[in-house]
């Protein structure tokens, strides 16, 4: 038994050293960073099956809820050459943002009007920056930042919210911190409960 045992600690070791030495000999690429260039924002609508799992589409027409989901278009940019502390295997890291969305100077807006359920005589009107509008910031979940590595989700909560049965084209926009503006639009039919 002791053989055996004696046997496993000098394989492990042998593993461990190669390990090592590819580490410290491989450097990663680079510490990458990326800039933001563009989104591509699409409406995303679900269904639930007969067995009630959750199936998730892109779509032209929301039935069921209203969320939209944004995929940032990215270029890297090499940062530094560092050592790579672990086996490449392991991957590198994907690095920062070096162009920050400013949460502050972003804009959702929809070219009509949306009214609230508790007040059908309320409305927003259309066009109107519904991230700086007090009545329906609320009823928003929008993504303060976007990440190379994360789909970002812009939900409005419409069980509080009343859209006509018609098409609406919502206009995404977001300014990062050295002034570069990401847009994107998106043009849905609204067929909700």
């Amino acid at each position: 038994m002791s053989k055996l045992f004696t046997k496993f600690i000098i394989i492990s070791v042998l593993f461990f050293t190669i390990n090592l030495m590819v580490a410290c000999l491989d450097t990663c690429p680079d510490t990458l960073g990326y800039y933001l260039e563009s989104v591509d924002t699409k409406a995303l609508d679900v269904t639930v099956e007969a067995d009630n799992t959750e199936r998730y589409f892109y779509t032209d027409t929301l039935r069921s809820q209203v969320v939209f989901e944004t995929t940032p278009l990215v270029s890297f940019a090499a940062k530094t050459k560092i050592p790579s502390l672990i086996n490449t295997a392991y991957g590198c890291d994907v690095g920062e943002v070096l162009n920050p969305i400013d949460p502050s100077a972003s804009s959702l807006t929809a070219n009509r009007a949306i009214y609230f359920r508790s007040d059908r005589t309320q409305a927003v009107h259309a066009f109107t920056n519904l991230l700086q509008e007090p009545k329906i910031m609320d009823f928003i979940a929008f993504p303060n930042e976007l990440l190379y590595d994360k789909v970002s989700e812009t939900v409005l909560m419409h069980q509080d919210l009343i859209f006509e049965k018609a098409e609406y084209t919502f206009y995404f926009e977001w300014k990062s911190r050295s002034g570069v503006t990401l847009t994107d639009s998106v043009n849905v039919f609204m067929d909700l409960p």
